[in-house]
């Protein structure tokens, strides 16, 4: 269905045993409403970079835990929208899990905003310096300019982005 379509998100939910999830396309606070009231998921998928960031974000949690709704955080931003997820993970008690695509770039990606942990025993530690704990190396990032990508996740070895598969 299409994830606009709220109604017919609660009638599945009604209607399945798993959890359902919704929301990284929804990036106002205002627009989760019919989603709580119909009680149509169980966990929600904010953005963080596109909700305005992590004071928005956890104002929305806020507004989930009323209606017994967890958060698991859309992230597939990069680093630095790694490190505000950690961090609004840190302070909100409707925190489920965190999406983590930082393992599949390029390395030069983890190059320009170093700091952010690895992930040990399936878990982040918060990162530990001062702001959001991640430092920018603009040089990297002015060596490495944004271009346009098609990700197609129905095609055959998605996962690795377009670069070619690693022999081991």
């Amino acid at each position: 269905m299409p994830p606009d379509n709220v109604r017919s998100l609660a009638k599945v939910a009604r209607q399945v045993n798993v959890p359902v999830a919704t929301g990284e396309r929804i990036h106002v606070r205002h627009e989760f409403r019919e989603v709580f009231e119909l009680q149509a998921a169980d966990v929600i998928q904010p953005d963080l970079t596109m909700m305005g960031g992590i004071a928005e974000t956890r104002k929305l949690a806020t507004w989930a835990e009323s209606y017994n709704v967890m958060v698991a955080p859309h992230n597939v931003g990069g680093p630095v929208s790694t490190a505000a997820a950690l961090h609004f993970a840190a302070v909100a008690p409707n925190f489920k899990i965190l999406e983590h695509f930082n393992d599949f770039v390029d390395p030069f990606v983890s190059d320009a905003a170093r700091g952010v942990p690895a992930v040990v025993d399936g878990a982040f530690p918060l990162p530990p310096g001062p702001g959001l704990g991640i430092t920018l190396d603009e040089d990297v990032i002015a060596a490495h300019p944004r271009r346009p990508v098609h990700l197609n996740l129905f095609g055959d070895r998605w996962h690795l982005r377009g670069r070619v598969e690693e022999r081991v």
